[in-house]
């Protein structure tokens, strides 16, 4: 009598090796394998995470930033200063150039009031007679830029020597005293002081870009691994 089933024998179905019994598949892990982290070389049990740190200690960090922030507050002051004298200098251009020829007219006279001395009035004074030919001389050149200094200077010379002895010199505003002192006369009213303000704004500003660019570099971050346990710190480059 045979034993052989009906149809024959029949391989057993296949099972899935990444099936369990029962039909139901494992589930994946839900972490990161061990092997994809960096592990510390010093405990060997931490891990190396990616930080940014301060290139020197805490010390020159510290000077760093106490030159970093007066250096910026110098800058952004030293560019103030030099738009300020720019302006300055572009605004009074105009009036300083009037101011310059008015002094060398006063110039003139003054060293010419010498040799007239003696035939004005004895309480004539300097600025008093200087002013009158400054003021009559405009008069004469007005619309005549292009004439000489000789005639118009010569007239106005005789009509404020008749103005003395009539006695109708005006009196001097004191704020135009100062423009008959030696060193204004001596200068023709020409002043650097606009261009020297400027000059020294961007001496100023240089020094302390260059401070600042000293912080700058105490103060830079740089990027490394260190250790979630022990702290151990390795470059990451």
């Amino acid at each position: 009598m045979s034993i052989m089933p009906e149809g024959g024998w029949v391989d057993s179905p296949k099972q899935d090796t990444k099936q369990k019994p029962g039909g139901v598949t494992s589930p994946k892990p839900a972490y990161t394998p061990r092997s994809s982290y960096l592990t510390c070389k010093v405990c060997e049990r931490g891990e190396l995470l990616r930080k940014k740190v301060f290139r020197m200690s805490g010390p020159v960090v510290a000077i760093g930033f106490i030159l970093l922030v007066p250096s910026f507050l110098g800058m952004l002051l030293s560019a103030w200063v030099f738009v300020r004298g720019a302006a300055y200098q572009n605004d009074s251009a105009v009036n300083r150039s009037y101011y310059v020829a008015d002094q060398k007219i006063r110039k003139s006279c003054v060293e010419g009031f010498g040799r007239i001395r003696s035939s004005l009035p004895a309480k004539t004074t300097v600025p008093e007679f200087c002013e009158c030919v400054l003021n009559s001389y405009s008069i004469f050149i007005s619309g005549a830029s292009t004439r000489t200094i000789t005639e118009p200077m010569k007239t106005a010379t005789q009509d404020c020597s008749e103005a003395a002895w009539k006695g109708e010199l005006d009196p001097v505003n004191p704020d135009l005293m100062a423009s008959y002192s030696k060193e204004e006369l001596e200068t023709n009213g020409q002043t650097t002081e606009p261009v020297l303000t400027s000059t020294v704004a961007i001496i100023i500003g240089v020094v302390f870009f260059v401070s600042g660019l000293l912080g700058w570099l105490l103060v830079m971050r740089k990027r490394v691994l260190q250790c979630n346990v022990c702290g151990a710190v390795v470059n990451a480059s």
